[in-house]
């Protein structure tokens, strides 16, 4: 019972000391992630999908840039990707329009329904196709490796509780000396 115990000590010290892939900026502009492959830290300028968030030469690559950045969406509002190139939702909601785009010139558009329906007449898959391979694994093996390890280790853990608790039974304790079977053996 105690090396069982240890043993799930030891994966669980091991499992908390990995380390974070991206430690500085948790939650980029957008939801993109570097280990999702959606940007790389040279690129010059944002994905497609996020593209239109920004304002020219005002994306940051690395470390990448914040949602509550003022240069993701100008800080006005919430960057929404899209196959499209992305969209910002205001924030002030008495706005006619619910969402905006910055142009190439870097000019603020509303963004209508017509804008939107527009684009998706003109969007071709052959673009989307070839930024955001099928092959991209969003998982670790070491996440998957700790998985294995922690349905492992409750699996003994559960048949240890059903042995010793819920069974009821106790072992009979072995004699190790048995008693003399006459008073002769005493001699």
């Amino acid at each position: 019972m105690k090396l069982y115990f240890l043993i799930a000590v030891i994966f669980i010290f091991l499992y908390t000391q990995r380390n974070l892939i991206e430690p500085v900026i948790l939650s980029c502009c957008g939801g993109m992630s570097m280990a999702r492959g959606d940007y790389s830290e040279t690129d010059t300028t944002p994905p497609k999908r996020w593209e239109r968030c920004f304002k020219p030469n005002e994306w940051d690559s690395f470390p990448c840039t914040s949602k509550d950045s003022s240069k993701c969406c100008g800080g006005k509002g919430k960057c929404r990707p899209s196959k499209y190139g992305g969209k910002c939702e205001k924030d002030d909601r008495s706005a006619t329009e619910k969402f905006f785009i910055y142009e190439e010139d870097g000019t603020e558009t509303d963004y209508t329904r017509e804008n939107e329906q527009s684009d998706a007449r003109n969007y071709t898959a052959e673009e989307d196709e070839e930024e955001h391979p099928d092959d991209v694994s969003d998982h670790d093996l070491t996440d998957v490796f700790y998985i294995i390890c922690f349905i492992f280790i409750l699996i003994l853990f559960a048949i240890l509780v059903y042995k010793f608790v819920i069974s009821g039974k106790k072992p009979e304790p072995t004699n190790l000396v048995e008693k003399p079977k006459s008073a002769f053996e005493y001699i």
